[in-house]
């Protein structure tokens, strides 16, 4: 098994060593994403997200020092730069819970014509189905927190695919959540190679494309030439990505 070495941008010195994921492990995430989403009585409640949702911010809030560290030695920020972004991370669970209280349908109008009278008509939102989502070096906790959270809030499963030099934060996150309580079908993360990655972003069993940051990349010319119906590409800056 191949592995991907972490380094700190500092010093140089090794953080962790983590597996690359085969492309068989691959397939298995995106079965048991495809599978959870698939299966209506493995959806989870808009009361039950919210429990979970909560005891992750709660966790997050006791483990601040723990995240900060993390971030600032992968991503190479100061100390005081990467505790602001593990509140603004912590922020946004919140952000997430509270829009749950609005997330919701509207009434369409009807009675105006003799084919609607006496009828009625609403619509309701329902989970968008799998998520993908690959996150960029710069923000890993506070960007993975805004690609994997909303999802989750939503009802939809999310597999969360880090940057290579800075996957450490988002593997933290999915620690949390596991330990907040929320099934492992709703949340994944996966390391791996650009080819695999290539695999996960032309999936049939995706539904949904997030993506930051890769302006030049492989990945946003197909974007650009309409190989997902349904995405959000996020870009900035002028370098290429490493995925």
């Amino acid at each position: 098994m191949n592995n991907i070495t972490v380094t700190a941008p500092y010093d140089g010195r090794i953080l962790a060593e983590i597996p690359l994921q085969s492309m068989q492990e691959v397939n298995a995430v995106l079965a048991l994403a495809k599978d959870t989403y698939d299966n209506p009585d493995k959806w989870l409640s808009k009361y039950k997200r919210v429990e979970i949702l909560e005891k992750t911010m709660q966790i997050m809030s006791s483990k601040i020092e723990e995240l900060t560290l993390i971030a600032a030695n992968e991503g190479g920020k100061p100390y005081s730069d990467s505790k602001v972004e593990v509140l603004r991370a912590i922020n946004g669970v919140k952000i997430a819970i509270e829009h749950l209280a609005v997330f919701e349908g509207h009434e369409v109008a009807m009675g105006h014509t003799l084919s609607s009278a006496n009828r009625m008509a609403y619509t309701m939102k329902e989970p968008i189905g799998v998520v993908l989502a690959i996150s960029a070096f710069n923000h890993p906790l506070n960007l993975a927190v805004h690609q994997v959270i909303p999802a989750i809030a939503v009802g939809s499963p999310v597999i969360i695919r880090p940057s290579a030099s800075t996957p450490m934060s988002a593997i933290k996150l999915l620690e949390i959540l596991y330990e907040a309580g929320l099934p492992k079908g709703f949340a994944q993360v996966i390391v791996c190679d650009r080819q695999s990655a290539e695999a996960l972003v032309t999936s049939d069993k995706i539904d949904f494309f997030k993506l930051y940051r890769f302006r030049r990349s492989r990945l946003a010319l197909k974007f650009y030439c309409g190989t997902w119906n349904k995405s959000r590409l996020r870009t900035w800056g002028r370098g290429s990505c490493d995925c």
